[in-house]
């Protein structure tokens, strides 16, 4: 809706990478602003779905101080077990960080997933599958130019972490 409101058709990929990156904070503690970069991207990204809560609770930060995620998913979708927004997601780890060509992936997800891995232009150059089951993948990017590149981790369409890495 933006977009169109604005006469904006398309946004260089560098852009939507940063706007994704913002996207992926948590409103309540990098405010209005990442609601925004939602709206924008909604329909740029039809199968995407920035879920604010469960960001929140991915990044250790709970409504009233707790973890309300499945108590609200109960709530509004008559329990968490059928709401396909309850993925168990701890922590993703990756490292060496810089690397110097093989890469590390730590994770603990309760569905398959996938890593993206973006070079600075906003080019995809990677994608790793994450098998649920793993929970740890070792992978040769040897081959990469040094640089700065940037990753999205995607879980049953869900965007659940995002990041940088330094390739020496």
């Amino acid at each position: 809706m933006y977009l169109a409101n604005h006469n904006i058709t398309e946004m260089e990929p560098t852009i939507v990478e940063e706007v994704k990156a913002l996207a992926m904070q948590c409103p309540y503690i990098a405010g209005d602003a990442v609601f925004k970069a939602g709206n924008i991207l909604a329909p740029l990204e039809t199968n995407v779905r920035y879920d604010d809560l469960f960001i929140c609770n991915n990044q250790g930060v709970f409504k009233g101080g707790e973890n309300t995620y499945n108590m609200e998913n109960e709530s509004l979708y008559g329990g968490a077990e059928n709401n396909q927004q309850t993925l168990s997601f701890e922590n993703v780890r990756i490292y060496p960080n810089p690397s110097d060509g093989l890469l590390k992936i730590d994770y603990k997800i309760a569905e398959d997933g996938v890593l993206h891995l973006f070079d600075i232009s906003g080019r995809l150059v990677r994608t790793i599958a994450l098998p649920k089951d793993t929970q740890h993948i070792v992978t040769d990017i040897d081959d990469l130019a040094v640089g700065i590149y940037t990753y999205k981790i995607t879980v049953s369409n869900i965007l659940i972490n995002t990041g940088k890495l330094f390739k020496d």
